[in-house]
Parts: structure tokens; C-alpha cells; sequence
């Protein structure tokens, strides 16, 4: 009882010393818990007006170079020679490339009673919060937190367009799996690993085929008195698909094919495919001694879509139809 009466206590004092996060409140800076005031030449209405051209035509590296350049400027001689200041500096100034909000944010570490900067960085900065915080600190955290507003507007155009990617990439998703050829399990873990893992660049446009069952009916082409239709088994153990429309809705393709009949055993060959039209020609090799090998057509129906129509259509199976494939293209 006592040890959990010790917890709660300590769990309520560390709650009342709480670091607030640092923030901009006009011209002066949360910090520490305390509202503090940079110098006059470093105060965000003053800065953000110098810059204000420069702003609105977007000359980022510019916004960068003069932020930086002002900061070492108001600062003493003494205060410039403080391990941390050329360190935040050449950070800023190379802020254009780095384009990293977080960057200059400035974080609370409860357990320690500190404010970090730059804290994804190699060269983090540490604020002591248990005493008074010095000038240039002040001067520096203010400007870190005018750098995070600026670095937020340079990449606010970049994110708008990644989200508009993102969007477009899941539709392109959907589209594929409502409206393209129907993929087994083996053929979607295969494209599944040409996903790339940046979600705004585009899906792609082919589809592998492998190991791909169909049925067909093969037609041999030798004479007249033979060309008599034989049903088949059909397996593409390699082939491809290519997508004519954005919406995946129709495609053409090749594959090498295997076929095997009743009656004219096993034939080789290959196939196009033309939206749900499969034509091929496979040669099969013939036992009759004194016989040539003969040449037959293959008509062919896919075998998954055929299936899924077929399939009795209760909720479990429902269920696997709906959420398999989505599951095996994003890896999950």
C-alpha cells in the first residue's frame, strides 16, 4: 500500500512539474515554462517583416541565409564563441536543404526538466530549465521556432502534392484489384514486392503472370478429320500484363503456356491476352511413329474469374475474396 501510495505521489508531483512545449506567443517565447523576450532585432514581427519580399517569392535559401546571418549578428562576441551557436547556425542556414519541420522544434524532456533543439540532429542543443536561461539561448530558441514556420510554409506545396499522390496511388489500388486481371495468391505476393514503400510514387502500370492456371480448349490444326476440340488445362508459368487504361479496366499481355489434354498429352507454346481473350498456339508432339508433331489453337477462359463466378457466394467467402488481396499488395 505504501509503495503504490509513493507512486501515485511521485506520478502526481512529476505531473505538476510538467514542461510545457516552447512556443511563439507574439513577439516573446514560451520557454521553460516562462515567458521570455528576445532582443528587439530577433523578435518574430520584426524578423518576419524583414524577410517579407523574400517570403512571398519563395527565395527559401535566401530566408535561410539573412535568418542566420541576422542571429550571429545580434549576438555578442562572447555569445558567438558558445559551442552552440556555430553548430545552430550552420544548421540554419542549410535549413532549405534539410526541410525538416521537427528539426526546429524545440521539445520538452520531462525527466531531466530540459528543453532540447534540434533534437533529431546530431548537434542537439540542451536548455536547463532549473535556472534562469541565458540571453543568447533565448535568442536562438526564438529563432528555431520562426525557422519551423518558415520550413512548414517551403514544404506545405510538397505535402499538399504527396497527399494528392497518396490519393491517386490508393485508387490506382483499388481500380487494379476491382478492374484487372484477377491475380492468385503466388501472383500477388510477386507484384506485392514491386511495391514501392514510399506511398506517393505510382503504382505500376504491368502485371507479372506466374504460375497461372486456365482452362481452354485446344483445337489441332494438322488436318480437317483431326481438328476436333480437346478441353485442356493451361498453365502460364511466366508472362505479363500491361495496362492500357489508368483505371486498369483493359490490358493486354503474353505468356509462355503449358497445356495438357486427355487425349494429345502435353503441348508447349505461347498466348496473348487481349482484356479476357486468351488466344495461343501450343505444339504438341506426337507418339505415332511415322507422325508429325502438330500445331494446335488454344482458346482460353481464366480460370479465377470463371471460379469466383462459380464459387458459391456465402459470407465467409466473401470475406476471403474482399480482404485477401488488398492484404497480400500491402504486405500485411
Amino acid at each position: 500500500m505504501r509503495r503504490l501510495t509513493s507512486i501515485a505521489a511521485t506520478a502526481f508531483i512529476l505531473s505538476c512539474n510538467a514542461l510545457s512545449a516552447a512556443e511563439l506567443r507574439g513577439d516573446s517565447i514560451l520557454l521553460c515554462d516562462k515567458v521570455l523576450t528576445p532582443r528587439e532585432s530577433l523578435k518574430p514581427s520584426v524578423v518576419i517583416g524583414s524577410l517579407k519580399q523574400e517570403i512571398a517569392l519563395q527565395e527559401f535559401p535566401v530566408i535561410y541565409q539573412r535568418l542566420s546571418q541576422r542571429l550571429e549578428q545580434t549576438l555578442t562576441a562572447d555569445e558567438r564563441l558558445k559551442p552552440e551557436v556555430p553548430k545552430f547556425i550552420a544548421i540554419l542556414s542549410a535549413a532549405s536543404q534539410i526541410k525538416d519541420v521537427s528539426l526546429f522544434q524545440i521539445s520538452p524532456e520531462q525527466r531531466t526538466g530540459t528543453e532540447k533543439l534540434l533534437k533529431t540532429h546530431a548537434n542537439e542543443i540542451t536548455i536547463d530549465c532549473k535556472g534562469p536561461v541565458p540571453q543568447y539561448l533565448i535568442d536562438i530558441s526564438t529563432t528555431s521556432l520562426i525557422a519551423a514556420r518558415i520550413v512548414a510554409r517551403q514544404v506545405e506545396p510538397e505535402l499538399a502534392a504527396r497527399a494528392v499522390a497518396v490519393a491517386q496511388r490508393a485508387q490506382a489500388a483499388e481500380d487494379l484489384l476491382k478492374n484487372g486481371l484477377p491475380m492468385w495468391p503466388w501472383e500477388m505476393w510477386l507484384n506485392g514486392t514491386r511495391l514501392s514503400k514510399d506511398d506517393s510514387k505510382p503504382l505500376f502500370r504491368s502485371q507479372w503472370v506466374f504460375l497461372r492456371p486456365s482452362a481452354g480448349m485446344e483445337v489441332n490444326t494438322r488436318s480437317r478429320a483431326d481438328g476436333n476440340l480437346e478441353a485442356s488445362l493451361a498453365i502460364e508459368p511466366v508472362g505479363f500484363v500491361y495496362y492500357r487504361k489508368s483505371d486498369y479496366s483493359e490490358w493486354w499481355g503474353a505468356s509462355l503456356v503449358v497445356t495438357s489434354s486427355t487425349r494429345d498429352g502435353i503441348g508447349v507454346g505461347g498466348l496473348v491476352r487481349w482484356n479476357n481473350f486468351v488466344l495461343g498456339a501450343t505444339r504438341h508432339k506426337s507418339d505415332t511413329p511415322g507422325e508429325s508433331d502438330s500445331t494446335f489453337i488454344l482458346l482460353g477462359v481464366d480460370l479465377y474469374d470463371l471460379l469466383n463466378k462459380k464459387r458459391p457466394d456465402s459470407e465467409k467467402f466473401k470475406e476471403i475474396r474482399d480482404t485477401l488481396p488488398a492484404s497480400l499488395l500491402s504486405g500485411k
